[in-house]
């Protein structure tokens, strides 16, 4: 799958998988991406290297071996690349904007839009008073949009789970953009949701027959 983590070469042991020397070029986007790629699956092996720790060592020791295995790892990366170490971690917090607007903000816009549009079509075929149509809109949209951002965040994390393999997504969670614009998407659920029914009221008050 397009943005995936890379699955081959993954182990338990803080090893970095052979890899033949070549330089990088931060100012071309492929070998950006090369760099992203290495360095984001070295924070895996570093969290894999360290989760069977927690159980036999406790969380602190396996959160320091897991820390020394990473630097160890971005160290590797930057020496295999004539980078630093820093070049190294800054492309790990890096993301794809293009994984994240084709698998969590357009099938959540679509499905979001979709919904709100049966629904007020449900509203003004069956409320005939506009002032009444108007409050259940309004609280809908409120309630919609509510829902909308907790579930986009829930989607949000199982792709994520998906893209790294890995369902101990630990501190990368917080690189996942949907739970770092929270008001900003339910604003933006409330105009789209608003948008929506406005459509579906002159769409529905235009129709044929109807009173």
């Amino acid at each position: 799958m397009l943005g995936c983590l890379r699955r081959q070469g993954r182990n338990l042991n803080c090893d970095w998988p052979p890899e033949v020397h070549h330089d990088v070029d931060l100012r071309k986007t492929v070998d950006l991406r090369h760099l992203r790629d290495d360095a984001q699956f070295g924070e895996e092996l570093a969290i894999r290297y360290s989760d069977p720790l927690r159980r036999e060592e406790g969380l602190t020791e396996a959160r320091e071996k897991r820390m020394q295995c990473m630097e160890t790892l971005f160290a590797t990366i930057a020496m295999l690349h004539s980078l630093t170490k820093d070049d190294v971690r800054h492309a790990a917090s890096e993301r794809d904007w293009r994984i994240d607007f084709a698998l969590v903000i357009l099938p959540m816009v679509l499905s979001f839009a979709l919904f709100a549009y049966h629904l007020c079509g449900r509203v003004f075929s069956a409320v005939d008073a506009k002032s009444t149509a108007t409050i259940a809109v309004l609280i809908l949209s409120v309630l919609v949009s509510f829902c909308r951002v907790l579930v986009g965040e829930m989607w949000a994390g199982a792709v994520e789970i998906v893209r790294i393999g890995n369902a101990h997504v630990s501190f990368r969670t917080v690189r996942i953009p949907w739970s770092k614009e929270r008001e900003f998407l339910f604003a933006g659920g409330l105009l789209l949701f608003w948008l929506i029914a406005a459509f579906r009221y002159h769409t529905i008050a235009n129709t044929p027959g109807r009173p």
